[in-house]
Order: C-alpha cells, then sequence, then structure tokens
C-alpha cells in the first residue's frame, strides 16, 4: 500500500461519478471510478444475456449455467471494451495521433 493512502480514506483515489472524464488523466485511476459507477445498475446491460448464455453453451463441457452467471459475464465484457478503449484513448493522446495501428 503506498503512503499517501490512509486507513481513513480507503476511496482517496476513486474518482466521483459526477467526473468520470477526470478519470482518464491518471492511468491508476483509470479503471476503479468506473467500475463503481457501473455496478449500480445492473439491469441496464450492453450484451445481450441470450447470446451470451448461447456463446458459453456451445462449449460441450458446459452442461449448466446458472442465471447470475451470463449478467455477471455481460458486465465484465462491458467492463473490459470499456477499459480497452480508455487505454487506447489515452495511448492516441500520448502519441499524438488519431488512429491506432497494431
Amino acid at each position: 500500500m503506498s503512503s499517501s493512502l490512509h486507513a481513513d480514506e480507503p476511496f482517496a483515489g476513486v474518482l466521483s461519478p459526477a467526473d468520470p472524464s477526470a478519470a482518464l488523466s491518471s492511468p491508476t485511476n483509470r479503471f476503479a471510478p468506473f467500475v463503481s459507477m457501473e455496478f449500480t445498475s445492473l439491469k441496464a446491460l450492453q450484451f445481450p444475456v441470450a447470446r451470451i448464455k448461447k456463446i458459453m453453451k456451445s462449449d460441450e463441457d458446459v452442461s449448466m449455467i446458472s442465471g447470475e452467471v451470463p449478467v455477471l459475464f455481460s458486465k465484465a465484457c462491458e467492463l473490459f471494451i470499456l477499459d480497452m478503449t480508455q487505454q487506447a484513448y489515452q495511448h492516441t493522446l500520448h502519441c499524438k495521433r488519431r488512429t491506432l495501428q497494431l
């Protein structure tokens, strides 16, 4: 743990949901604020749960899937894409580019 964080301030480095764009300014604060904002609304998913369940069932080792698992996978995919997009944006800013290349 860093010496700048104190036990009485566990969320000192986390940004408020009122200013999500400021999370892009620091790599350490890039992901955590969006996670806390996103889990307030698990009902509004960006990916279809039925399609995720169908993809999961395409594996022959999977026989039964709990109802919560596709919802969590949907939210995990959403957060992963959000993080990758933010990293790509940071890369374009750092390299002073408008497009990304592999």
